[in-house]
């Protein structure tokens, strides 16, 4: 005789699974975008639990988003993955200014000559601020023998040589200001590889052409220098006025830095500065 159970109740069994103890890859879906490059989407499926959260440890490892499900006994893991993405290289010209002496001042430098401006600025350098005492300055500096012997300027007109004498004895500000360009690029690259970014000829001097020829590589940029920014150096390095002798109308490159980001992803950034520099002191690129 069977025994009877009255009232409402559940029966749960056990399901029926099948499949595959390791994870399987169910879809994977690719995205662009011009912004932020691509990203794949993938979907795994297994009936180990186990075997999922290994698979997940890997992918964590390598900087890629992961969401892992278990439900009805079946592990589910999705992945999203942006590590490969690159953004749009982002290329800006800022300007700054700087102080500096007003001998080294291109316009005085092209007025005075040499003779007039060794020699006004040794006196401003001595603190000899007398008309008489300029003859001395030039015998001091006559005394240390350089090539071609100086003479004392004449400082009785209103030329620009009797200006930068009246500025010295008026004790004024002997400095000018003076605005320097510097080209910037950064972008935010992926941790797997060394790439879009240019690091070669670090503090040297580039020409106008050598510039223009490396932000417009794309061996270096995913997306070099657009005709703009290209259009726009070209007039800072016609503005940036008469050169001395042994200095360059040039960029300055410095070194690339790196700041990790996100998604353990990197920022870099480079920048070149554009101005009359020194080729005592810098090397040209190469």
């Amino acid at each position: 005789m069977s025994l009877l159970i009255s009232g409402p109740y559940n029966q749960v069994t056990s399901p029926v699974q099948r499949g595959f103890n390791s994870p399987q890859c169910q879809r994977q879906t690719g995205r662009w975008s011009p912004t932020t490059g691509w990203t794949f989407d993938q979907e795994f499926r297994g009936l180990s639990t186990t075997q999922m959260n290994n698979l997940a440890t890997q992918f964590g490892a390598a900087g890629i988003e992961y969401e892992l499900t278990t439900q009805n006994g079946i592990a589910t893991m999705r992945t999203v993955d942006t590590t490969g993405n690159v953004t749009i290289d982002t290329w800006e010209i800022n300007a700054s200014q700087t102080s500096t002496s007003i001998f080294k001042n291109p316009l005085i430098m092209a007025a005075l000559g040499s003779n007039d401006l060794a020699v006004l600025a040794s006196a401003y350098l001595t603190g000899h601020t007398a008309d008489a005492e300029l003859q001395t300055v030039v015998n001091t500096l006559n005394a240390d023998s350089p090539p071609t012997p100086l003479a004392k300027p004449d400082v009785s007109g209103s030329n620009a040589t009797a200006r930068v004498w009246s500025m010295i004895k008026n004790s004024d500000d002997m400095t000018y200001y003076a605005d320097i360009y510097s080209l910037r690029h950064t972008t935010n690259a992926s941790n797997r590889g060394y790439y879009n970014v240019a690091d070669t000829n670090v503090n040297c001097l580039y020409t106008q052409a050598q510039l223009l020829s490396e932000i417009g590589n794309s061996s270096y940029w995913i997306f070099p220098a657009p005709a703009e920014i290209v259009g726009a150096i070209n007039s800072i390095f016609s503005q940036i006025g008469t050169t001395p002798a042994n200095f360059l109308k040039s960029a300055l490159k410095g070194g690339s830095s790196r700041v990790t980001a996100a998604n353990n992803r990197v920022n870099i950034t480079t920048e070149y500065k554009l101005y009359n520099w020194s080729t005592d002191l810098y090397a040209s690129a190469v």
